[in-house]
Formats: structure tokens, C-alpha cells, sequence
């Protein structure tokens, strides 16, 4: 079945032949809204998001219809999309491999996002967004993040949670963020924070087994605690005094990053990169 939404958000079902893919397209102009509730929840497939100037979000899904249902709830400035599945087929759609799912969000109105994946191919760009919170959460998920475009809102704090996961993350500077909260199972974690703006930024790392790498931008001073058990340290260019690890720009720079890294297994790096 193939759907269509008006500017309203209404669904109306079209005449074209059911397939095993189905179809579901949908937006909203832009009609007053002060700010945006979004929560997105997709099982499997690949994930693709960015922004756009023009309409309040637009989205673009195929899935299998056998397996899964999609979901599509606008109301008062709060926005629930993503797919559920239909029992227990939907753990093996034939056709969810090939499900897609593209959204883009408005750069006009401050947001507030969440973001649940299962195992999925995401390739997420926040970049104009105007982002006052953000919670990611991953399953068994292949997930790259950029920030393309700085951040016009201040943000508090984020949080990343990885499980069984790969999460690349760039450019994470831009979300002009005091604090970033990551909570990691296994996998392979990478944080980089080119276009850091703030004079502080704090990053609270967990990680039970796997690799994390945190790139820092040359200019920032980094302060690095870590509480570690059976887990490599790569800070080449990090001296240790006091209980903590330094740049020689500590004390200099007015940018500083202070990490704090919890980890058991694996290897963590943290690297100045220009």
C-alpha cells in the first residue's frame, strides 16, 4: 500500500497495486509551530536524516508490509515516527534488509530529538538543526553522525547510548554542547569534536568492551580522568600530573574539554588532531 500525507498530516491511501514494499510519504508545512517534539524509532533497514528550510519535516519510507507497520503521529508541535513490527515475523521481514527510511527536519524551529535504532544502517547529519537536546540510542546498529552546520541553540547535555554497535560520530563541536553523556556496550566508538566552539565542554564516557577514540581539536586544552581495568591508553601527546592526564596547552588555552573515561575492556584514545 502506498500512503500520502497532506500538509495537514492526514493519511490518504492511494489506488496503486499492494507490493511486498510498501510505502509511506508524508510532511507538514510550516504553520506557526514554536518548537518540535521529535521521536523516531526504526527497527531495520537504513536510516538517512538531515535538514531542510522549507517544510516542517518530510519523510520518505519503504518497508515490508508483511512484517512491519509504520508509524505516523503529528500533534501539537510533537512528532512520532518509525516502524513497528508485526509479531514475530518481523524479526525475519523478508524484504527488511531493503527497507528504507529518509526524514528531514526543519531548521527553523528549536527541536528536541530522540532517536532509537535496532539494526540499522544510519547516516545521520544534524547540521542547521536547531537542536536543544538530542538522545541516540543503538542496538546492533552501523551509525555515522556529523554536524555539518553549527548548532544556532545552546545545548545542555547529550546522550549516545551503543550497544552491540559502530557509531562514528564528526564535527560534534557544532552542536555547541556543554556536556556529551556516552553509555557503551560493545563496539566501536568514535567522537570527534572539530568545530568546538565552547570555552568548556565536558565528555563522560562508560564503554564495557571494545574501542573508543576521542579526537580534540589542537587549540582546546584537554584534561583527561580515567578509571580503567584492563584497558589500553593511547594519549601521545597527553602528560600525567596529579591523578589526571594534560595537553601542554592546559593552563593556556581558552578552550577547555574535560574528559572523564570509564572503561573495562579494550583501548580508548584520545587524540589532538588540527
Amino acid at each position: 500500500m502506498i500512503l500520502l500525507v497532506g500538509a495537514a498530516g492526514s493519511l490518504y491511501p492511494s489506488n496503486a497495486i499492494a507490493q511486498a514494499l510498501g510505502t509511506v510519504r508524508a510532511s507538514r508545512e510550516h504553520r506557526g509551530e514554536s518548537e518540535l517534539d521529535v521521536h523516531v524509532r526504526y527497527g531495520a533497514g537504513r536510516f538517512t536524516m538531515s535538514s531542510n528550510s522549507s517544510r516542517l519535516y518530510e519523510l520518505n519510507v519503504r518497508y515490508d508490509e508483511d512484517a512491519f507497520t509504520p508509524v505516523h503521529e503529528y500533534r501539537a508541535g510533537r512528532l512520532v515516527v518509525g516502524i513497528d513490527g508485526n509479531g514475530p515475523r518481523s524479526m525475519f521481514g523478508r524484504n527488511s534488509s531493503g527497507g528504507t527510511f529518509d526524514l528531514t527536519l526543519s531548521d527553523q524551529v528549536p527541536m528536541d530529538l530522540e532517536l532509537e535504532f535496532g539494526a540499522v544502517r544510519a547516516g545521520v547529519d544534524l547540521g542547521g538543526l536547531r537542536l536543544r537536546t538530542l538522545d541516540l540510542t543503538t542496538g546492533a546498529s552501523e551509525a555515522e553522525l556529523r554536524v555539518s552546520e553549527p548548532n544556532p541553540e545552546p545545548m545542555e547535555s547529550i546522550r549516545l547510548t551503543v550497544g552491540a554497535a559502530s557509531l562514528h560520530a564528526t564535527e560534534l563541536g557544532n552542536l555547541n554542547v556543554d556536556e556529551l553523556i556516552l553509555e557503551a556496550g560493545v563496539g566501536d566508538v568514535r567522537l570527534d569534536f572539530l568545530g568546538l566552539v565552547r570555552e568548556e565542554t565536558r565528555i563522560r564516557a562508560e564503554m564495557g568492551m571494545g574501542r573508543l577514540e576521542i579526537r580534540i581539536p589542537s587549540e582546546a586544552g584537554i584534561r583527561l580522568v580515567r578509571d580503567s581495568f584492563l584497558t589500553t591508553l593511547d594519549a601521545p601527546e597527553l602528560v600525567e600530573r596529579n591523578d589526571a592526564f594534560f595537553s601542554s596547552n592546559w593552563d593556556s588555552s581558552s578552550m577547555k574539554v574535560r574528559i572523564e573515561v570509564k572503561a573495562a575492556f579494550g583501548k580508548v584514545s584520545v587524540l589532538r588532531v588540527d
